[in-house]
């Protein structure tokens, strides 16, 4: 019979016939069709997530190049008070009374700006006297003692044509400085040099310059200080001071790491937010690129924006699997009509359909069982159910009788984890429901399955041990009960750091016939039932546990 069967199984998933074909034809059309919806979908979300997350990038740039212009804005605000009094250098006639003018004035800066924030700034009053020299009077908002300084062949004017200066004009120049005290630089970075010559009085008399000095790594340090301040914190991202001459790399920051080799700036990154300066003499001079860096990227960007490209080849590989396995159901499906209906016939007698069921569904008894309830509850004629009814049944009793010869040779400790499997209890859920409804439903027994809210997915054990041990307790309760109640509750607990699972049964029966002593024992020869044997079989070779 074994043979029998496997045989036109086989030779008949081989074959569809012309109804299996159209579904399998349509079912291909409908799967194509998903795919391209899916793929479609799967595009335009990542279309969108990309353009939120270059919206979203911009508006944290902008946000930052108004930081910066607001520290710009006070410090012009701070230098303008100061020169309100120029007009005041013509009431005097000596250059010292001039000096002490320009000096009080400028002090006002020092008191504006005092804030760490503004450690970026630094400006100087230059006095350039009737014989040349040029000589520094002050610096502020810092106070050092370098008055009478000679600046001439500084930074401050190296890029300066005395001879050809006028009058409030800006001579601006970006200088490389390492280090140096009188431009109170202490870390390598690029220096934006602006000077002017403020006042130029009669022949015989000294001129006065107004020397600024930004760091622009120092701007940034005072930029991210300001972030720090603010809600949310600093935002991490990248950005590169050009150039606007030779298009060369100036300074990349880093935020929050600092300052970068400008070898690692890329200046071809696909996301590049620039800005300018207010003034058009900054504008010709420098500009600045914004672009998004890991941490940012880790912080901001979507998952999906993120994820590795393969991941968009996972519906075509499920739509696959679903066709491939639709296609085999239906082939079993097209040739086992005849097979299942002259093996319900065979279920009326009891012995031969153990005997078939022990030696052709040894490997397949459960799979079978959930068949054979799915397509109880399908479209099958009332009349024809009890037949799906008792092969059920049988398959239970075989799987019983299986899982207790298997049972007879102990498995490993339950102690020993990595021999142990997971059980997926919702599977279990669903076999201990289908075992109460099917021993059930030929009586007047009301028969209810309740398992708890907070029942795990899985649970370490042995799946056999476990199911045996499931299935004998609601088949023997079922056999001592004709008629009231039957309430059967799954739950687990942890007992000595082990998630255990408990089955308890409350029935209206006369008695399952087994003691706590007598758990080990052997019942009378006359004819146990396959439950009861196999459930003194787990008490016996299994951690299964009776408690009354």
């Amino acid at each position: 019979l074994q043979s029998c069967v496997l045989s036109d199984g086989i030779e008949g998933m081989s074959t569809f016939t012309s109804g299996g074909r159209l579904y399998i034809a349509a079912l291909t059309l409908l799967l194509a069709l998903l795919l391209w919806d899916i793929t479609s979908r799967l595009a335009d979300s990542r279309t969108i997530l990309t353009q939120q997350y270059e919206a979203t990038f911009q508006k944290d740039a902008s946000r930052r190049e108004g930081m910066r212009d607001l520290l710009a804005r006070d410090v012009q605000s701070a230098t303008q008070l100061a020169l309100y009094s120029l007009s005041e250098l013509n009431e005097v006639d000596t250059d010292e009374a001039r000096a002490e003018i320009l000096k009080d004035a400028f002090s006002s800066i020092g008191f504006s700006l005092r804030n760490s924030r503004y450690d970026f700034f630094e400006t100087y009053l230059v006095q350039e006297t009737p014989d040349g020299q040029l000589l520094l009077r002050g610096r502020y908002p810092s106070k050092a003692p370098l008055e009478g300084v000679p600046v001439a062949n500084t930074p401050l004017f190296d890029h300066v044509d005395l001879a050809a200066v006028q009058l409030f004009e800006s001579n601006n120049e970006i200088y490389q400085v390492e280090e140096s005290a009188l431009l109170k630089i202490t870390s390598p970075q690029p220096v934006l040099i602006s000077t002017r010559l403020i006042f130029e009085g009669d022949t015989g008399f000294s001129r006065w310059f107004m020397v600024h000095r930004v760091g622009i790594a120092d701007t940034h340090r005072s930029i991210d200080l300001i972030g720090q301040q603010m809600v949310g914190g600093t935002t991490p991202m990248r950005i590169i001071n050009i150039d606007a001459r030779t298009g060369e790399c100036q300074l990349a920051w880093d935020v929050p790491t600092g300052a970068l080799n400008c070898e690692d700036a890329d200046l071809q990154h696909t996301l590049n937010y620039r800005t300018e300066y207010e003034t058009e003499v900054s504008r010709a001079m420098t500009y600045s690129v914004y672009q998004p860096n890991d941490a940012y990227n880790a912080l901001k960007m979507h998952v999906s924006e993120s994820a590795p490209q393969w991941r968009a080849a996972i519906p075509l590989v499920l739509a696959l699997f679903l066709l491939v396995t639709t296609a085999a159901y239906m082939r079993y499906r097209a040739t086992s009509t005849d097979t299942l209906r002259s093996f319900a016939d065979s279920l009326l007698v009891k012995d031969s359909v153990n005997s078939s069921i022990h030696e052709v569904l040894s490997r397949q008894l459960e799979r079978m069982s959930q068949f054979a309830f799915a397509m109880r509850d399908g479209d099958i004629p009332e009349s024809e159910r009890r037949y799906f009814d008792i092969a059920i049944s049988e398959f239970m009793q075989a799987t019983l009788s299986l899982n207790t010869l298997r049972l007879e040779s102990p498995p490993t400790s339950a102690r020993m984890r990595p021999a142990i499997e997971k059980i997926d209890l919702k599977q279990l859920a669903s076999l201990g429901q289908m075992v109460l409804e099917v021993s059930t439903i030929d009586t007047s027994v009301d028969a209810k399955f309740l398992n708890s809210d907070e029942l795990p997915e899985t649970i370490f054990g042995y799946s056999y041990s476990v199911q045996t041990a499931l299935v004998a307790a609601i088949s023997l309760s079922a056999e001592t009960t004709d008629d009231g109640r039957i309430e059967v509750s799954l739950w687990t607990e942890e007992v000595e750091g082990f998630e255990c699972l408990y089955l308890r049964i409350i029935d209206s029966g006369v008695g399952w016939g087994l003691e706590l002593d007598q758990a080990t024992a052997g019942l009378p020869d006359s004819d146990p039932s396959a439950a009861r044997k196999a459930l003194l079989a787990c008490l016996s070779y299994s951690g299964t546990e009776l408690i009354s």
